[in-house]
């Protein structure tokens, strides 16, 4: 009995080590969205001129930048599902502007930015869902642990 305890403790910290590495990777990548989305929004023919996109450029630069700061510090597994959601939320959005517009603006992947922003976005994303899945399985396992002592 020991040995299994041992051996759950030995595969909590693992995960613990390997959420805290997924967390900040992904924190660096949703902090690269949002200061690109505010660099595109403040530059002087940046986005900030086009209709309601101005607003949502900085919206999603100040919300990229302050969640991503929370993704590299708490540990939650809703940390990770939000920066996932971001993550998706903006490459859906720069997808659907390139494919059918938004808000009366057509995008190109020859914009500036919009490559990086869309290789960074899916790369977070792909990194924010393993975390949320690691996060809900060590829950899991935690209290399988809790149960079995008790």
């Amino acid at each position: 009995m020991s040995d299994r305890r041992t051996e759950t403790a030995d595969r909590l910290d693992s995960a613990h080590v390997a959420l805290r590495v997924l967390g900040v990777l992904g924190a660096l990548t949703i902090v690269a969205s949002g200061v690109v989305h505010l660099y595109l929004w403040g530059r002087t023919d940046g986005y900030r001129a086009v209709p309601t996109i101005g607003v949502l450029f900085l919206l999603q630069g100040i919300i990229g930048c302050l969640l991503g700061l929370v993704v590299a510090v708490v540990s939650h597994p809703l940390a990770p599902a939000g920066g996932a959601a971001y993550m998706a939320a903006s490459v859906a959005g720069l997808l659907v502007s390139i494919r059918w517009g938004l808000f009366g603006y057509d995008e190109t992947l020859g914009a500036p930015w919009a490559t990086f922003s869309l290789v960074d976005e899916l790369l977070g994303l792909v990194i924010m869902l393993v975390a949320t899945a690691l996060a809900w399985r060590t829950v899991q396992m935690r209290r399988r642990t809790l149960q079995s002592v008790a």
